[in-house]
Formats: structure tokens, sequence, C-alpha cells
């Protein structure tokens, strides 16, 4: 369940394939997602896919190793960390190939309005030395960007799992952006002031979701500040990684109203420019919006102003 909302759009529920690159062909598997599909649909909702190219899983029927990822000594990265198992890391240059295959197939079954292709613009850029698909960095970079270029090409809106430069000229939006502390325990020493130096640059052609935990200090302050939408829930899959440090005690009648007013400010800012931002002191931060509409916020006192 992903619950992150717009003004333009909702975006609710996105499905996790979970032994990518390999997609299911059988139609009666395909049913339910149709089905979900048609009430989304019908509820003016957005329907998307959570799917991955990075994480190669040995589970996956047609897992092969010398399609992973080998180091420059010849051996073939591994480890078993997340909840699918043992896995190695799929040679990028080979995921536009898995993307068009699965996609050609699972198109003829459901329609889709987005796709989150996860990690890519996370992770950092991959090389591999196999000699069969040797690839550079820079390599890596072309070959994820051009997953998402197919999803564009179909007419579906790509995202991934952070918001990174190198991929705006691609993605609509990301899972969040937020800061770095925002993935430490609160009590952890900060590295400095956060500033929004991100969409200083691409807020008017990027949608950011933004964590809204209202701990010591009331991270919703940080979504008006850089002019984001809220996640309603962001509930992450492993406890301590992620910022996900337990639940904050918000009920969902409050998370929902502390929603709206992002959602209520976004509304007014969605397609502007961020022009400028001002550090007023230690805890107080504005910024201004080209239409001329400004928001300062105090994390002193948990407290905000739009003017």
């Amino acid at each position: 369940m992903w619950g992150s909302a717009t003004g333009c759009c909702v975006l609710k529920r996105m499905i996790r394939q979970k032994n990518s690159p390999q997609a299911d062909s059988d139609k009666t598997k395909t049913g339910g997602l149709k089905r979900l599909q048609q009430n989304l649909s019908a509820s003016n909702d957005l329907f998307g896919l959570h799917d991955q190219y990075r994480d190669y899983y040995y589970k996956a029927k047609t897992h092969d190793e010398n399609q992973a990822i080998q180091l420059e000594g010849g051996v073939v990265f591994e480890h078993a960390n997340w909840a699918g198992g043992r896995q190695n890391y799929l040679c990028a240059s080979l995921a536009p190939k898995y993307v068009k295959r699965n996609y050609t197939e699972i198109l003829k079954h459901i329609d889709l309005d987005c796709v989150y292709l996860d990690v890519f613009s996370c992770n950092e850029m991959d090389e591999c030395f196999n000699p069969e698909h040797l690839m550079t960095r820079k390599e890596c970079m072309e070959y994820r960007r051009a997953c998402f270029q197919y999803m564009i090409s179909k007419g579906i809106i790509p995202s991934s799992e952070e918001c990174s430069d190198w991929a705006m000229r691609e993605l609509v939006f990301s899972h969040y952006g937020p800061y770095e502390f925002m993935m430490k325990d609160e009590n952890e020493k900060r590295m400095g002031i956060p500033v929004p130096l991100f969409n200083l640059v691409y807020h008017d052609c990027f949608i950011l979701p933004w964590p809204m935990d209202k701990k010591q200090e009331d991270y919703m302050l940080y979504a008006l500040l850089n002019g984001g939408i809220p996640y309603v829930v962001r509930n992450a899959p492993y406890d301590n990684v992620d910022g996900n440090f337990g639940s904050d005690g918000l009920s969902i009648e409050d998370r929902i109203k502390r929603a709206n007013v992002v959602l209520d400010f976004y509304q007014k800012i969605k397609n502007e420019e961020m022009v400028e931002h001002r550090i007023i002191n230690d805890h107080v931060q504005q910024t201004t919006f080209s239409n001329n509409i400004s928001v300062e916020i105090d994390t002193k006192e948990n407290t905000y102003r739009i003017v």
C-alpha cells in the first residue's frame, strides 16, 4: 500500500512484482489486477505497478547468474539482505530488454497510468566486468534512463525512488526525497540546517512526496517549505530503515487533516518555480514561488505562515 496524494492526481495503490525481471502471463493471475485497475479508474484514481530491475533473486524461474553484475575480479556479487532472499544485481544493460518484454505482456491485460521502477534513481550507478555485457557507470545511467523512456513511449508516467538530477528529463514523481536527518533517529546530531536546493531548481516540473511524521519537530513543515505533496501513511518494510522508527501516534483522521493542509498549499503553487529561499534564523526559513506566494516555517515552535 502506497499512500501519497497530489492535487492533480491521487496515487493510492501500487502493486509490487516481487520476482522481477520475470512477469507472469497467466490471465487468471492478472484478473485481480484488472479489476483493481477498473475500480480505481472508476474512482478517478491512477493505477500503477511497483516494479524493480536491479535486485535479481535466485528464486525467479528465469534467474541466470551470467546476467548479474560481475565485479572486476570476476566474482558475481550477491547478498541476502531483503525479504526476497539470496540475490545478485541484474546488469542494467539487460534491464531495458526485460522491461520491454514484461510490459509488452502486461499491457495486453491491464491499462497502466504509472509505473514505479524502484531503486534506479536512488542507488549508485553500477559497473559490470562480464565480457558478455561490459558496462560503465555512465552507461548504467543511460540504461536506467532507457527504462523510464520506454514507459513514456507507452504513455505511462515513470517514477523511481529518489529525486536525482540525472533522471529529471524522464521522471515525473518519486517515492520521496527526504532530508538526510529524516532517515535517522530524531535525536541524532544533524549535519546542518536543511535547505530546499533541489526544489529551487526543479519544483515546477517534479512531484515530490514528503514524510509527514510529527515528532519533536513537525516534518509537515518541510513539506510546506518545499512546496511538496504529503504522505498520508508511510510504512517502511523494515524497522529502523528509511526513517521508519515507529509510529508518531497520529490517528488516520489527523493524518488526513494534515495532508489536506499540504495539499491545499500545493494547489496554489504546484506549477510555479521556487524563486527564493531565505534562512531567517536557525529555526525559521521562508520560500517564495513565482506567483509571489510565500511560506514561512518555524521548526522551534512547529508553526507555519502562508503569505
